[in-house]
This record gives structure tokens, sequence and C-alpha cells, in this order.
């Protein structure tokens, strides 16, 4: 009976030690699983992208006024963007809130600086293996534009043209893999787009109809620090690059314009503008 209880207890402390080696490597399977997604998330990050509202170009408020000058505040509603990303289903949400002071250097000739905020983003990705949502503090933005109204008709037929830079640096405030949040030791992601567009409008009484094509592309790179190691990555490019716009101006009188914009195709969003000439 005793050599039997010591076999006994002898095996007892054998299992006990495989399974104290089995927690071991699957605690540190799960916790090299979990930096993995972490730093996958951060990279593919630099990825993510959103085009500025374009704004009734061809808007008879861009005629000059007494001192050329224009202001005007846009909301900017992004409810979904698509990446082409491998394996994964990911989409952006983004709220952007701009002032925009415009001066007129010439007849029918705009430039502009933005000044903003970014507010409620967050990047959501989906693959076989794991649901990730990558939650972005607020930041500020910044940009700088000119409009070009070339053509117009005495019908009230016109033409524009409109490029325009925009700017900003978040940081990541977490991570929620699977319902369960992490937090980051540090984050930064560095993101500048360009956008060109070509928009043709028609005056009908007190509004302005207009639709029109956009390209944008992007120049975006992030790091990241995860459990003690820095994850960075190059820069990159948008894959999704043309869209169409189609928008209304309402002009209660010569100098301030209500409007609104959808954007579609390449991305679902819609903005709001309200727009004053002195």
């Amino acid at each position: 009976m005793k050599g039997g209880d010591r076999g006994e207890k002898t095996q007892f402390r054998v299992n006990a030690v495989i399974q104290t080696q089995l927690n071991i490597e699957r605690s540190s399977y799960m916790r090299k699983f979990i930096i993995a997604v972490l730093a996958f998330g951060i990279v593919g990050f630099g990825y993510r992208a959103e085009a500025a509202p374009v704004g009734n170009i061809a808007n008879p408020v861009i005629e000059k006024g007494e001192h050329g000058i224009k202001i005007g505040v846009d909301n900017d509603f992004v409810f979904k963007r698509e990446f082409d990303v491998d394996e994964a289903d990911v989409e952006l949400e983004a709220n952007f809130h701009t002032a925009r002071i415009s001066y007129t250097i010439a007849e029918k000739a705009d430039v502009y600086v933005m000044l903003g905020m970014l507010s409620n983003a967050k990047v959501t990705e989906h693959n076989s293996s794991f649901d990730i949502i990558y939650d972005v503090d607020n930041a500020f933005t910044w940009g700088l534009g000119a409009t070009l109204l070339a053509f117009e008709t005495e019908g009230g037929f016109r033409a524009g043209m409109d490029g325009k830079y925009r700017q900003t640096s978040p940081e990541l405030s977490k991570v929620t893999v699977d319902g369960v949040d992490y937090e980051l030791d540090e984050s930064e992601v560095e993101y500048g787009e360009w956008q060109v567009a070509l928009a043709f409008s028609q005056q009908m009484g007190k509004f302005a109809p207009y639709a029109g094509v956009k390209y944008s592309d992007i120049n975006t790179k992030a790091k990241a620090t995860v459990s003690g190691t820095e994850y960075e990555t190059e820069e990159r490019g948008s894959k999704n690059t043309v869209g169409p716009f189609v928008g209304i101006s309402f002009l209660p009188n010569d100098n301030l314009s209500l409007n609104v914009e959808g954007r579609f195709i390449d991305e679902n969003a819609v903005s709001v503008s309200l727009a004053y000439k002195f």
C-alpha cells in the first residue's frame, strides 16, 4: 500500500508539473498572440484614409467681395470607408470639424487654410481569427487648399476645380480584441492627404445643385510600443483613390451659403458646410 501511495503521489506530481508547463505555454502563446494582433493592428492602421469634403467649387459665393475674405465651417461625417487589406475587412468611421478661412487672390480664385479637429474615430477589422476595434484619440487637423471657378455662363452653369492637402497626427487610445481591451504603451500615426476635384454646378434661383469626381491619395505611417517592443510601418498610400460626389447649396443672399454633400463608392460620407463672404 505504501509503495502504491508513493507511486500515486509521484504520478500526481508529474501530472501537476505537466499541467503547469502547459498552462505556462498557453499563457505565453496567448501573450504572443495578443502582441502579434496588436502589432498587426498598428501596422494595418497605416492603411486608414479619409477624403475631405469637396464643397460646391462652382458656388457663386466665391466671387470677390469687398475684402476678398470668406470664413466657413465644415462638419464631415465618414460613416464607412473600406480598405483592401489581405484576409481582412477593415472599415473606418470618423468625424471632422473644420474652420476654413479663404482669401480671393484673383477674380474667381481662392486660397484657404483649414484648422480643425478629428473626433469619434475608430477602425474596425474583421477576419477569420478575431475582431479588432482601434479607438483613436481626438486630434488637431490642419490643411491648405485652392479653388478656381474656371467657367460659367449667363444661365448659371459653372465648372470649377479644387485642390487641397490635409494632415493630422492622432494616437491610438486602446485596442479591443474580441471584446477585451488592451492599452498601448505608446502610439503615433502620421497622416497626410491630398485631393483634387472637378465639379459642375447649375444655379436655379437660391439653389445650386452640383456633382463631380475627386481623386485623393494619402501618405501615412504608424508606430507603437507594445510590451516594450516598438513596431513601425513604412509609408503607404490609399488603394481606393477615385469617387463621385453630389451636393446642393442654398444661397439665401449674396454673402451666405449653406451646403450639403454626399460622397459615395470609395466611401460613404456626408458633410454640412456654412460659408460667409465679407
